[in-house]
């Protein structure tokens, strides 16, 4: 016992010095940041002072080549050449940023190929959170009218390898020289670090970034979940705020780099217009929430930590119904949030209280990372990659360390137990043989606490099986309901549904390859008068024949039948040309009159009318154009005396 009292005292004393430690290196990190900050005065670009593009290496854009103007007046493609030199201002900040502002800012950027090949660029804006972000490109004294767009307002990325931030892909000729003009929208601060990258180079410091915010929001992940286990396994709201935390952290982390926002809630607008600003409100308030458990406040710093909930909720709500608080207000609460629970946290640990000594190391590390990226937003230190990325290694670290905190609570909590147990041993041994009918029955009493404790382990594994089982039954469900919602249920072909969609992943693939993109659309002929002849049966069993024909000659991987809608079915094929679209429509239609359908005793010939259609995609032929051609050459077939095909090539 007395061992573990002196093993407490050195353990308080090492975490001080590293405290104090920590507390060093980082006033240092600041210190040395404003140091090399520069103080000359700003100068404006002259008309020769170009940012030299590098196809081998990538170009950070500094403020001395950038000018900006501010959009007090309507300014668009037309009358942007018009605006004069002497009105285009310089940034006077060693960093791209402007503060907040409520207009658009203009940013003009001279770049040049210095090299002899041509060279296909990218200009990469390294902070998501923009509404709006408009290139417009200046070459010969006009404005080509090609505009590329990207922000929060923009359509959202395709897949996980695309930049998560604003990315203009453009080429520039050998030796040619241009003028880029960026303008920018956003009810944030006006924080716009650029950088000119290669292709190649492009697409490895993707991979790289996605490497390394793989490994971050993984180890967030892994805290989470085993935090969360600890909440169902312990039942305490302590692990439940922790984990909830937890998650808003990743929240936040996920509308910092972006990935929220072109990944998860692509199509929500207002969530992404708004993620930012609630991730961060949501981490204040249920930081707030988890420190008043995990430190346990009493009294008077309990209503203090009351008040900073209150504020956090209604910011929440405010945000949420359109209806923000100042931002400075909010920014003060900020504030005053992290100096509340960081002065807690050393008050705490000066009384002795062991889980502050943790939550001080963490909650230190977070404020200052999160202190040097919001002074590199604000422009008063350069751009650094390191702290871009610091505030999400400080919340790393911050779980990490109050994780621990929280498992060292069970390794004392254990160490009690395991020294009351000694107590307790010590005292049986001198009590007298009038004791030991009451030893014996303290050790039954253990025997059933063991009992039970091994009842609860083994209820506690049925339950996780459970809920495994069950969440694989609603997997399995929610698969089979998917596949339900695409198929016809009378032909088991795919429906007009799946047919959209397919139609439109076919039309990108086929502009990507620069290839063919097919279509047949198929009518019974004459269908209304099997239904009114012989009944809608007659007339089910007549699709069901035309399905399994259908099924049986379009065997491709790539091609897709699907029924079109009442006695029309639709086929697309993608590579497939004219003469080749020609020949499988004629084969089909020859199927199907040589085919019959034999119900209640009434044999019922077939035949079918095929429009076909072939275009070659691009952004300026978009699917429907294809449809609307085939739909044409359908209509072509049934004027003239249906039981044939027609074709139609052209728009």
């Amino acid at each position: 016992m007395d061992f573990l009292y002196k093993e407490g005292a050195i353990t308080k004393r090492f975490y001080k010095s590293l405290l104090v430690f920590i507390l060093i290196v980082c006033a240092v990190i600041i210190v040395s940041q404003l140091l090399i900050t520069p103080t000359s005065t700003p100068r404006i670009p002259a008309a020769s002072d170009f940012i030299n593009v590098s196809s081998y290496m990538p170009v950070v854009v500094k403020t001395h080549q950038v000018t900006y103007l501010e959009e007090n007046y309507p300014i668009n493609e037309h009358n942007l050449v018009s605006v004069k030199d002497n009105q285009w201002r310089p940034i006077d900040h060693p960093n791209l940023s402007l503060g907040r502002k409520d207009s658009a800012i203009w940013y003009r950027l001279p770049i040049q190929n210095m090299s002899s090949l041509e060279t296909e660029q990218v200009l990469e804006i390294q902070w998501p959170n923009l509404y709006s972000a408009d290139l417009y490109r200046y070459q010969k004294n006009l404005l080509s009218y090609k505009i590329i767009r990207e922000g929060l307002t923009s359509r959202p990325v395709s897949n996980i390898m695309d930049a998560p931030t604003p990315s203009f892909h453009f080429t520039l000729a050998p030796h040619e020289s241009t003028v880029l003009y960026l303008r920018v929208k956003t009810h944030y601060v006006q924080y716009v670090p650029m950088t000119f990258w290669s292709q190649s180079l492009f697409q490895q410091h993707l991979q790289t970034k996605i490497i390394a915010y793989s490994l971050c929001f993984g180890a967030l992940g892994t805290m989470l979940i085993f935090n969360f286990f600890l909440f169902i396994k312990l039942r305490s709201r302590t692990y439940v705020y922790y984990s909830l935390y937890i998650l808003s952290i990743i929240f936040y982390q996920l509308s910092v780099t972006g990935y929220g926002p072109n990944l998860l809630w692509v199509n929500n607008i207002p969530l992404k217009l708004i993620g930012y600003e609630l991730s961060a409100y949501l981490s204040f308030l249920l930081s707030a929430l988890f420190i008043r458990f995990f430190l346990q406040l009493k009294k008077n710093l309990k209503r203090l930590n009351t008040c900073i909930i209150t504020y956090w909720i209604l910011a929440v709500f405010s945000l949420i119904f359109d209806n923000t608080l100042p931002q400075g207000l909010s920014e003060a609460a900020a504030f005053l949030s992290c100096l509340t629970a960081l002065l807690t946290g050393y008050y705490l640990f000066i009384r002795g209280y062991r889980n502050a000594l943790y939550f001080c190391i963490a909650w230190t590390v977070l404020i200052l990372s999160t202190l040097a990226l919001l002074l590199m937003i604000k422009g008063f230190i350069p751009y650094n990659p390191l702290v871009e990325y610091g505030q999400m290694l400080g919340f790393v670290i911050e779980v990490l360390t109050l994780s621990l905190a929280l498992a060292g609570n069970l390794h004392f909590e254990r160490l009690n137990r395991i020294v009351a147990q000694e107590k307790a041993l010590q005292l049986e041994k001198q009590v007298s043989n009038e004791r030991a009918a009451k030893l014996a029955a303290h050790k039954a009493l253990l025997k059933i606490q063991d009992e039970q404790n091994a009842l609860l382990e083994k209820k506690v594994i049925h339950r996780t099986h459970e809920l495994e089982l069950l969440t694989h039954q609603l997997e399995t469900a929610n698969q089979q309901l998917s596949e339900i919602s695409l198929t016809d249920p009378l032909t088991n072909l795919h429906n007009r549904r799946f047919l959209d969609q397919n139609l439109e992943m076919a039309s990108k693939a086929a502009t990507r390859a620069n290839s063919t993109l097919s279509m047949m659309l198929i009518d019974i002929d004459h269908f209304k008068k099997i239904n009114d002849s012989y009944g809608h049966l007659a007339g089910d069993s007549c699709l069901i024949n035309i399905a399994k024909i259908l099924r049986k000659h379009i065997n491709r991987a790539t091609d897709s039948i699907a029924r079109y809608g009442g006695e029309e079915f639709a086929i697309i094929l993608p590579g497939t040309h004219e003469s080749d679209l020609v020949i499988i429509a004629e084969a089909l239609r020859k199927k199907v009159e040589e085919s019959h359908v034999i119900y209640n005793g009434h044999v019922m010939k077939l035949t079918v009318s095929i429009g076909c259609g072939t275009v070659r995609p691009s952004e300026f032929i978009p699917p429907n154009c294809l449809i609307a051609l085939t739909d044409k050459a359908l209509y072509r077939a049934k004027n003239n005396g249906r039981n044939r095909c027609e074709c139609s090539f052209t728009l």
